[in-house]
């Protein structure tokens, strides 16, 4: 396989700062741009210098969708970035504490869809002695919901990749990705692999066809995902199977393959039942008690967390059953913390924002001009189009 002008330029600075003994490196690109190509070469050069890929290279991303990417490209000692910085110890009642490593038995470390990774995790990574740290992502995509999180690793990259390699020119879903970058008109476009329509040819086999349906406003995901489960007959209360994902952040809850359920972990809730949990009479919370489904839950990468209680609230009406005041109270107390339930919501259609860092093979996207400015929409766009494995179809 050969390199890009940029590839060959990219390899010697990534080698040359190991070398120099520099912390990490950033290496930026476009998709196609051939950034894992880059890595993989990487690997070998590092190879001249002692570094075993067997037992010094760790790949690491923030979501477990991202992670199981990694692994069936077939690169070794993948895992989420929580896995590889924590470990998780069990208490006798069956939760977990979580405490950080204090040292990674790893020399080389590459995050990938480094965006994603919140800004105190990439601090915490680079704490650590003796280990090179090399940060991989796309500029192009949309950056954080959470400014706070935002890292800027992105910002001023040690290379940016910006040339299309020869193997990746024939893709339509890159071309047409390029052309959304470039501003370009994409009405019209088709290919073997991609193709865009206008709306009036959207229609149910579209939204069946699907492996996941990316739209931009909440009001168009919670229409598509009521039609979605009016054609699966799931109408009403969650049923068994529905497709859901987290909406938050669950560092102390681990799926049985040891990686933390994380926001936008997506997968299905199966066996569900209705049911409540009683609340200390200081939370103030009406009747003392919050209306959950329990069911047990798989993400689509097989992670099993086992029986979670989730909001019924939530599932039902798309509204939180605890005001920010009552998760505080309950909260602040570990007694009482586990009675607050997990935030799920259907996933037949999710916003782009919560697809960043996944892909899938069949993707489609309804796009909308609304809510975003016209350099946001194109970022919008393109991270939504380079979620697809092998087909794209864009509705506009």
């Amino acid at each position: 396989m050969e390199l890009t002008r940029k590839q060959e330029e990219g390899l010697k600075i990534v080698i040359e700062r190991f070398l120099n003994h520099d912390k990490y490196t950033v290496i930026s690109g476009y998709a196609g741009s051939g950034k894992s190509t880059l890595v993989r070469f990487m690997i070998d050069a590092l190879s001249a210098h002692g570094v075993h890929e067997e037992t010094d290279v760790c790949f690491c991303a923030y979501t477990g969708k991202a992670a199981q990417v990694l692994i069936d490209k077939g690169n070794k000692n993948a895992m989420t970035a929580h896995r590889l910085m924590y470990k998780a110890i069990p208490r006798p009642d069956g939760s977990f504490i979580f405490t950080p490593k204090t040292e990674l038995e790893y020399r080389v470390i590459i995050v990938d869809e480094c965006s994603m990774l919140p800004r105190k995790m990439m601090e915490r990574l680079l704490a650590y002695p003796n280990i090179y740290v090399v940060f991989c992502g796309d500029p192009g995509q949309l950056p954080p919901i959470n400014k706070d999180d935002d890292n800027h690793l992105l910002d001023h990259p040690h290379i940016f990749l910006d040339e299309i390699m020869r193997q990746a020119a024939d893709s339509g879903i890159i071309q047409l990705s390029m052309k959304v970058r470039h501003g370009e008109n994409i009405d019209g476009f088709k290919s073997n692999d991609a193709i865009v329509l206008p709306k009036t040819e959207l229609n149910t086999g579209m939204l069946e066809w699907a492996d996941i349906i990316l739209c931009a406003t909440n009001a168009t995901r919670i229409n598509i995902n009521n039609e979605m489960r009016r054609l699966l007959g799931h109408e009403g209360e969650i049923c068994d199977g529905d497709k859901v994902i987290n909406l938050n952040n669950s560092w102390e809850t681990f799926s049985e393959n040891g990686n933390a359920l994380t926001n936008g972990a997506i997968g299905y809730f199966y066996n569900p039942f209705e049911s409540y949990v009683r609340t200390p009479s200081f939370a103030k919370i009406p009747f003392n008690e919050i209306k959950t489904y329990i069911g047990h839950f798989v993400t689509e990468t097989n992670d099993d967390f086992g029986t979670l209680a989730i909001d019924k609230k939530m599932i039902d009406k798309g509204e939180f059953s605890l005001t920010s005041k009552q998760k505080f109270l309950l909260g602040r107390n570990q007694r009482y913390a586990s009675l607050i339930p997990y935030q799920f919501t259907f996933a037949y259609a999710i916003t782009t924002h919560k697809a960043q860092g996944s892909s899938w093979k069949n993707v489609l996207v309804i796009e909308e001009k609304f809510p975003y400015q016209p350099e946001e929409h194109k970022r919008w766009l393109y991270t939504a189009i380079t979620r697809g494995e092998e087909k794209v179809v864009v509705v506009r």
